[in-house]
């Protein structure tokens, strides 16, 4: 079923979200395009979600892109309100001050306090988060140099580069061996080569997929990055699930009666 012909209505039964874009403004001298910012209003529940780009004309070395994640993960960045946005948010101010460089967790906690009051007012303390560490994907769209017939374990670099982007730690110089196994080496499905592989840690996957990055057929690539859309809303969708069964069992735990709405949403949860 095409994703047109399903109703709204529908959807939100299935406990799916409605989206908003969040207008805001990134100022970074490492971003050569503006990041997209994104809030899911679901029936039990808000979340935000920033996808952050980084392009170089030229390729990189693969430590250099690693540290610009990391750069753009854990430093600071000047956030402002666009002058433009929707009716969504004429009544709305942005929390942060636009001369104040702010954390991306902090960005995160902002734009949260904004889905808060849109969705349920201003005066609503917030809700239990699903987990105080972000979950993260990242994607590689472009690159050069890799040999496809070696895995990401024969390229110690490469899966060094994968454990740090999907853990967010930095691999000590002249660290051990890391194990791959089932357990980070997730599958990209029977068309993926032995080079590629979706990398994944507690709160992160990694989408290396160089038969698909290496091309230059535009195809391909648009495919590549709705790969990693779609993974995006599947962790967004799989997050909000899991944070709605946890609140609902630890109320029965506690004792605590709950409402007919809310044993609706925990059916339609399970179902």
């Amino acid at each position: 079923m095409a994703n047109a012909s399903v109703l709204g209505s529908a959807a939100w039964r299935k406990l799916v979200p409605f989206r908003a874009a969040l207008p805001l403004r990134f100022a970074s001298n490492m971003l050569l395009s503006f990041p997209l910012f994104e809030l899911f209003f679901y029936p039990h529940g808000i979340a935000f979600t920033i996808t952050l780009t980084w392009k170089k004309e030229n390729p990189v070395p693969l430590l250099d892109a690693l540290n610009a994640a990391f750069n753009l993960r854990f430093g600071r960045h000047h956030v402002t309100w666009k002058e433009k946005y929707d009716d969504l948010y004429l009544d709305i101010q942005w929390p942060g001050d636009p001369e104040t460089p702010l954390s991306l967790d902090k960005v995160a906690d902002c734009s949260l306090g904004i889905a808060r009051t849109l969705a349920y007012g201003s005066e609503t303390e917030p809700g239990r988060m699903t987990a105080l560490e972000p979950f993260s994907v990242f994607t590689v769209l472009g690159g050069e140099g890799v040999d496809l017939a070696k895995s990401p374990e024969s390229n110690g670099h490469i899966q060094k580069a994968l454990h740090a982007l999907t853990g967010w730690q930095q691999i000590r110089e002249g660290a051990a061996a890391l194990a791959f196994n089932e357990e980070v080496s997730l599958g990209l499905g029977e068309e993926a080569g032995v080079a590629d592989v979706l990398y994944g840690q507690r709160r992160g996957r990694a989408i290396w997929y160089p038969s698909r990055f290496l091309t230059c057929d535009p195809d391909i690539l648009y495919g590549l990055r709705c790969y990693h859309r779609n993974l995006v809303f599947a962790s967004l969708q799989t997050e909000s699930l899991c944070g709605l069964a946890q609140v609902i069992s630890d109320r029965l735990q506690a004792g605590v009666e709950l409402s007919v709405y809310q044993r609706e949403l925990a059916r339609r949860a399970g179902s």
